[in-house]
């Protein structure tokens, strides 16, 4: 099924930052410890924190490359990774 062009699912890298579509969001504790910021009310989204704002410098301290290809698979393990830190 091909996807609409608006749609936010998805991962793009913006400036620098990362702007990532996850289903499965650390709590806004989480994300307000590590300088990531939910703006999916912006964008409509029920939760907040469907749609969120990454810092590369984030990407680099946790050991991750930004890189087109695998921005989005990468986005998923880090912030799992932050997460489990609690």
């Amino acid at each position: 099924m091909a996807q609409k062009p608006h749609s936010l699912e998805g991962t793009l890298i913006l400036s620098g930052s990362v702007r990532h579509y996850t289903c499965n969001p650390p709590p806004i504790s989480i994300l307000g410890k590590h300088g990531i910021l939910p703006i999916g009310d912006y964008f409509g989204c029920m939760d907040r924190r469907e749609v969120l704002i990454i810092p590369p410098a984030l990407y680099r301290a946790n050991g991750y490359a930004i890189a087109p290809t695998t921005i989005a698979i990468v986005s998923e393990q880090l912030l799992r990774q932050l997460d489990a830190q609690k």
